[in-house]
């Protein structure tokens, strides 16, 4: 299931529940994208925070701030989800962490990606929710109250999304992007392959956290330059 239909299952939760959208406090999107929902949120303070550049281009263009990191505090959180499970409960609880008492929490997930379980394990964190479902997704609201809040199960989904050392790399990666539990097995079996003693000045397109690269680098000491690209800022980060 699309971003697309995310949105649209949020923007139709929203026209249900317009309460839900009103207010004045600033709000933060984790993983935003483009969308009818946006509209909703007008004039309230609203900090886009999504790492994919394709995404953040189409935000930007349409006249919303799009930022890398989330800032608080904030009275609404939003956490679009998708395939990677450890990311989506980083948001949660960086959302959780950011949210003044008595904020709201709402997460947007495709049927398809464990949108049932998830709302389960936000639930156990938070307490019981308002559902929604539309467009084969699922939307669910929860409040931050402070005595309800399973603490120690947020504080594990926030330290699991943070940077860690790739075992036997010397390379650093995070949920969120392709492969970082492991190294791929593609990747590696094309790093078995490369070629040896090239030179000059090269660029390695979609280098992920680097590890190809730092393969090259290694078998091809007279390479002058390379350059990383990635679409994910959290790679480069990397």
């Amino acid at each position: 299931m699309s971003p697309d239909s995310q949105a649209l299952a949020l923007d139709g939760y929203f026209a249900r529940f317009p309460h839900a959208a009103t207010g004045t406090a600033p709000v933060l999107v984790f993983r935003a994208v483009a969308g009818r929902y946006l509209e909703r949120l007008a004039g309230r303070p609203v900090r886009c925070i999504q790492t994919y550049k394709p995404s953040a281009v189409e935000l930007a263009r349409l006249g919303h701030e799009v930022f890398t990191e989330a800032e608080g505090p904030a009275g609404l959180a939003i956490v679009f989800a998708n395939k990677h499970k450890e990311e989506v409960l980083y948001h949660v609880a960086r959302a959780a962490s950011l949210l003044e008492e008595g904020g709201a929490l709402i997460v947007s997930a495709a049927n398809n990606l464990g949108a049932g379980s998830l709302e389960k394990r936000c639930c156990e964190a938070f307490g019981g929710a308002e559902t929604y479902s539309k467009h084969k997704c699922r939307v669910f609201m929860v409040r931050k109250d402070p005595v309800r809040l399973n603490r120690p199960s947020l504080d594990a989904w926030e330290r699991a999304g943070e940077w860690r050392a790739m075992p036997d790399t010397g390379l650093w990666t995070r949920p969120g992007l392709f492969s970082w539990k492991h190294i791929d097995p593609g990747s590696r079996l094309l790093a078995e392959h490369l070629p040896a003693g090239l030179a000059g000045r090269g660029a390695d397109l979609g280098a992920g956290y680097g590890y190809l690269s730092r393969e090259l680098l290694a078998r091809s000491p007279k390479v002058a330059e390379l350059h990383l690209f990635d679409a994910e800022a959290k790679a480069l980060g990397a």
